[in-house]
């Protein structure tokens, strides 16, 4: 008898495994395409602050853009900081994920797009 109760616990149905999430497929295209925004937009304003065409419109940043290094860290940082909480919100809200970098995008490509406006070609 002990054989016949074994057989019944080894048939057990195996306990409810939650399944994995996965990232949204279109989030790493739009991290690499936010990064290259953040480049583009270095690159844009040290032309413009170099060549005198332009200047940093973003308070904050007006005194850190004239440092290459310092303005290139803030950059690296907010470009990390905004994939990190992109990253933790996918988890609980894939669509909203996906609507965040996509505003950060276009917000970067509307920056860099008025850069280039206003910047002169050496």
């Amino acid at each position: 008898m002990a054989e016949a109760g074994q057989a019944e616990e080894d048939q057990e149905a195996p306990a409810a495994v939650p399944a994995r999430r996965t990232r949204p497929a279109s989030l790493i295209p739009m991290y690499v395409t936010f990064g290259a925004l953040q480049a583009l937009d270095f690159q844009s304003t040290r032309r413009a602050l170099a060549n005198g065409s332009g200047r940093e419109a973003n308070g904050i940043m007006e005194p850190i853009a004239e440092h290459p290094a310092a303005f290139l860290a803030v950059k690296a940082g907010a470009t990390a900081a905004t994939i990190f909480a992109t990253e933790k919100i996918w988890k609980k809200n894939r669509v909203g994920a996906i609507v965040f970098i996509a505003v950060a995008n276009s917000a970067m490509a509307a920056v860099v797009a008025h850069n280039y406006s206003v910047a002169k070609p050496k």
